[in-house]
């Protein structure tokens, strides 16, 4: 059964993944455009589940890195964040950095990686502000219902002071 957590990281994956296909698949065609010997639908055929391996871990790394940057306001963000920044950016010398050929996907992968990672954050900002908001509604909707019930069973408006934990003063 598809419960309410289900439905949110839905929501939160189908975002960048399909942002992912596409930005794959915008980067399979452009190297399809280069001169050679094969016809553009053989190199974008060859050139597309590349190009897909490339740029959706890329785009989904960096959307969560950014959401849960965004989201949070924690003091692990200041640490996490730059340890995931230097091993992309480890990884992206050591897979990337031999051959002189792959150094536009580096590029590629860099850019891509900052654009969602801004993007992540924003869409992490967003959510913990409209999360804050609907609390304060929900709280209000709470509030409202024990004043209304309290009035209809002539109980004082005020709750007693052992309720609320706090001073009687």
């Amino acid at each position: 059964m598809i419960g309410q957590a289900e439905i949110i990281f839905i929501g939160l994956i189908a975002k960048p993944l399909l942002i992912g296909a596409i930005a794959g698949i915008a980067l399979a065609a452009c190297y399809s455009l280069q001169a050679g010997e094969a016809t553009y639908r053989e190199k974008l055929r060859r050139n597309l589940l590349p190009a897909l391996g490339y740029s959706i871990p890329i785009i989904l790394v960096a959307y969560i890195a950014g959401y849960l940057t965004g989201i949070s306001r924690s003091a692990a963000v200041g640490t996490v964040v730059p340890a995931v920044l230097a091993l992309i950016g480890g990884l992206n010398i050591y897979f990337f950095g031999v051959e002189a050929k792959n150094r536009n996907l580096v590029g590629y992968c860099v850019f891509m990686f900052a654009l969602m990672f801004f993007y992540g954050v924003w869409g992490g900002v967003i959510d913990r502000e409209v999360g804050r908001v609907g609390r304060f509604i929900n709280l209000a909707e709470q509030e409202r219902t024990i004043r209304t019930y309290r009035e209809n069973r002539d109980l004082p408006l005020e709750p007693p002071a052992w309720i609320l934990g706090g001073d009687t003063k």
